[in-house]
């Protein structure tokens, strides 16, 4: 009876009255996992926890135990059903072997009845439970307020995460912000994102790529969700992984995978070099990050797929305008062929067989133009020469066409005008702006002029047509690469003509109206010898 005598439902009651109601308890030994008192039925006893521990539990709507607290030696329960003649309103289980002294109902009102020490320690305890439980839902409110501002704080990160990884769409940008945003968030020592190729060979990270076969990269693979790990020296593969910085002194690790189209293609680590249980609030921010960069991975994907269809068809492009403009002097050339097969005079033979050299010239300087524009390299190699012969040399690589749409052209060039020109260059530019004014004219008196003239300080070179002339809405736009107004263009011609006069330092312009002509402007700095 001494244990008994210190239960707090007899604290202050004089020996002789203990003595007394002693009469009143019967002594019980339970094993562990004893239920003492089932919640939801009537109470019948209070009890006295002599030796050992109890847990007091309640049943959720869902059906889990929850814990509500633990009673230990010199405890009492079960007084509240009898106070209130109501169901027991949680179920009382025992931890451990206890040894418990059991007061039956009609005991307890008797023992209240003659002993009001024993009243007034029931109301001390049962204030003294209020209040841990105050402190309780306290404490438990105050963690679900840290808990909601830490989620509003990480969704915040996320939202800023996924701003900054738009700005640089690309692997490294992601190896290199990740481990910054997890440090910030969660408790670990290192952090890193591991990218895996399609046929599982090869594993990225920021360092660099190496072997899958026989490394720990083996063991993350199959991980479907988000897992913990607190000793990694059961995981096979980790020691002497690479890198070595990263994998050395691990001892526990979370990692969560990262899907593509519902294939793993990486995961996020994060290690700790002692043994460590992240939070479940840790563990689902690691879990929505990897969400996040399976969408980054996937616009990543999405952006060189379009930047490899983008080149393809700028290539295509290319191909498009060297064919359209080689086939216009191909015909020359053919043309020229057959008159030299049947001719006998040697002199037009000889004629003839330069032209067919300028024209194999302009194609070759073409084909080397589109090259170079495609490259962003055009390269001058510039001599003085009469600004005449060149337009003129020109001109005689049209003459078919002129004839064929019936084309009058005038030319006002000085005879003695020299200019420091890349003849091939040049060449490519006025062929190409003559091409385009004999393509836009669909008039009887249909008319080409070519100018030149000298200013202060300048050479401006014009050639103007009395065609359709360029919708207003497109002139700003006409040097513009894969630009044209015509159904057969590429859209490159301009934009490599523009190339080449920059390079020689001078400008292009259009002055043009629909319905009347157009007029390109050529402006050189002009430096005489």
């Amino acid at each position: 009876m001494s244990s008994l005598r210190e239960n707090k439902l007899f604290e202050g009651l004089p020996d002789a009255h203990f003595e007394r109601i002693t009469s009143f308890i019967v002594v019980k030994t339970h094993p562990k996992d004893t239920v003492l008192i089932e919640e939801g039925i009537p109470g019948q006893t209070l009890q006295l926890l002599i030796s050992g521990g109890v847990k007091v539990t309640k049943t959720s709507p869902e059906g889990k135990e929850l814990l509500l607290a633990t009673r230990k030696s010199g405890d009492f329960f079960g007084e509240m059903s009898l106070l209130e003649d109501a169901p027991r309103s949680a179920r009382v289980i025992t931890t451990d072997s206890c040894e418990v002294g059991v007061i039956t109902k009609s005991a307890f009102n008797e023992m209240m009845l003659q002993e009001p020490q024993v009243g007034l320690n029931i109301l001390k305890a049962i204030s003294a439970r209020l209040r841990l439980t105050n402190d309780q839902i306290l404490a438990s409110a105050q963690e679900r307020e840290a808990l909601y501002q830490k989620q509003v704080e990480q969704l915040e990160v996320l939202i800023e995460f996924g701003k900054r990884i738009t700005e640089g769409s690309d692997e490294r940008t992601l190896f290199n912000l990740l481990p910054v945003v997890i440090a910030d968030q969660i408790d670990c020592q290192q952090a890193k994102l591991f990218l895996y190729r399609r046929d599982a060979s090869e594993v990225s990270c920021e360092e660099g790529t190496y072997s899958f076969k026989g490394s720990v990269y083996e063991s993350l693979l199959p991980i479907k969700k988000t897992l913990q790990i607190d000793d990694m020296s059961a995981l096979s593969g980790v020691r002497g992984a690479e890198p070595a910085g990263f994998w050395n002194n691990a001892v526990s690790m979370m990692v969560a995978p990262v899907r593509e189209n519902q294939e793993i293609v990486g995961s996020i680590v994060i290690t700790s070099s002692k043994k460590k249980k992240w939070s479940t609030n840790e563990e689902a921010f690691l879990t929505t990050l990897a969400s996040y960069v399976s969408v980054v991975l996937r616009n990543i994907r999405l952006t060189q797929r379009l930047l490899m269809s983008e080149k393809l068809s700028a290539v295509g492009k290319a191909s498009s305008s060297i064919l359209h403009d080689f086939k216009n002097l191909l015909f020359i050339v053919y043309n020229y062929a057959k008159i030299i097969k049947g001719s006998e005079d040697p002199k037009e033979i000889h004629d003839l067989v330069e032209k067919v050299l300028e024209s194999s010239n302009l194609m070759i300087s073409m084909s080397r133009e589109v090259l170079a524009y495609v490259q962003g390299d055009i390269r001058i190699s510039a001599q003085t020469v009469n600004v005449q012969a060149l337009v003129n040399s020109v001109l005689s690589l049209v003459e078919a066409e002129f004839k064929a749409r019936n084309i009058s052209v005038r030319c006002e060039i000085p005879a003695s005008l020299e200019y420091t020109f890349d003849t091939d260059k040049i060449s490519r530019v006025l062929y190409n702006l003559i091409i385009n004014a004999t393509q836009s004219i669909d008039k009887k008196k249909a008319e080409i002029s070519i100018r030149a003239e000298l200013l202060t300080n300048r050479l401006v070179l014009t050639v103007s047509d009395n065609g359709c002339g360029i919708p207003a809405e497109m002139q700003s736009r006409i040097f513009d690469p894969f630009i044209t107004t015509r159904n057969e263009g590429s859209g490159l011609g301009l934009s490599i003509c523009k190339g080449i006069v920059e390079a020689h330092t001078g400008r292009i312009e259009v002055e043009s109206t629909e319905g009347v002509g157009t007029k390109f402007l050529l402006t050189f700095p002009y430096r005489p010898e």
